[in-house]
């Protein structure tokens, strides 16, 4: 048998030891909460959970557990039953640990991962809540998934609206209230059509088709005939939109990016674009993801021999992740206009 460590004099023992519960809190790294267990209610909060839900102290220890998550689940089923029942489960110590479905003050979904652990006292019924955040953990499964997805769609020869509408919406579930587009060019390399946008409002999307590309032809336009990403970040007062603003505006459109759909250097396809409802310059990890989306396609000569109807498929698809898949497309004809540097490069619209 070992014996247990001696007590050394003027040192607490694990019996005796009391610690201030604040105090432990607010130097923890993850947002963590005192819950009353029965009404839900918050009796303490951290810097860390302050910063997960945009909210002062003051503000979520007058509020509830329940007040910080949506109604109703992903799964369909109230959150106030999910929590009830993860609660009963926690307490008959069946788990510990459970997903929970909650949102920003912007009211901006949070994917969480919820730990409670049971405080009990003689007056006072607790529990110990620790949250984390895994929504980009849950958008990288949703990405691979959908990635996987569009490969089966495009082995299968699925038609290109079908896929194009399929590869935009996943696109859209990672960015953080953006609606996309893309737009393809038309055969004869002046004009454009609407290839795809389920979430845009379908009179805008009419009123662009049909529209010319040019130096000054918005986001997009300007994009397929610069063949570089154009960043406008104000739509009211970019030059870029002076003759398509009102439209926008119209629709509570306010910022465009816009990348081309380029299948070589010389080769363009048409455009793909991000849309925002407010005043927005992208941030590094926009960036990064508009720079990812710009890398020229890795194999043009394979992309020329395919089949036309998965051309822009497949160029978005390299565009997007690499390798691409195993389909290409007849390119179409060069645009009659060109620029000396064809390598796509960042151009902000001021």
């Amino acid at each position: 048998m070992i014996a247990p460590a001696p007590v050394l004099a003027g040192m607490p023992t694990m019996a005796t030891l009391e610690v201030n519960y604040h105090t432990m809190l607010a130097g923890s790294p993850d947002a963590i909460l005192l819950m009353q267990r029965g009404s839900h209610r918050i009796l303490d909060v951290n810097l860390r959970t302050r910063q997960l839900f945009g909210m002062t102290e003051t503000e979520l220890v007058q509020t509830d557990l329940l007040s910080l998550c949506p109604p109703v689940q992903p799964n369909g089923e109230p959150t106030d039953h999910v929590v009830g029942a993860d609660v009963e489960r926690v307490m008959a110590g069946a788990a510990q640990m459970f997903e929970l479905q909650m949102r920003h003050s912007s009211g901006r979904p949070i994917a969480c991962e919820v730990r409670m652990v049971p405080l009990t006292t003689a007056e006072h019924r607790l529990m110990h809540v620790r949250i984390v955040d895994i929504t980009p953990r849950k958008l990288a499964t949703a990405l691979r998934d959908g990635k996987n997805a569009l490969l089966e769609m495009i082995a299968r020869g699925a038609a290109l609206p079908e896929t194009l509408d399929k590869l935009v919406r996943m696109i859209e579930a990672q960015l953080d209230g953006g609606l996309c587009t893309v737009m393809l060019l038309n055969d004869d390399a002046v004009t454009v059509h609407t290839g795809a946008g389920p979430s845009m409002p379908r009179d805008y999307l009419a009123a662009l088709n049909g529209l010319p590309i040019g130096p000054a032809a918005g986001s997009c336009g300007t994009a397929m005939f610069r063949k570089e990403t154009v960043i406008v970040s104000d739509i009211l007062n970019d030059p870029l939109w002076a003759p398509y603003r009102n439209v926008a505006v119209h629709y509570g459109l306010r910022a465009c990016w816009s990348m081309p759909i380029l299948l070589d250097k010389d080769t363009v396809l048409g455009s793909f674009a991000m849309y925002y409802p407010e005043v927005r310059e992208p941030n590094d990890e926009d960036r990064r993801l508009i720079q990812t989306a710009t890398h020229r396609p890795a194999s043009p000569s394979a992309a020329r021999g395919a089949r036309r109807n998965c051309s822009a498929t497949a160029s978005i698809w390299k565009t997007w992740w690499r390798p691409a898949p195993p389909s290409c497309a007849r390119p179409r004809r060069k645009p009659s206009t060109s620029t000396k540097n064809s390598a796509p490069r960042w151009t902000t619209s001021a």
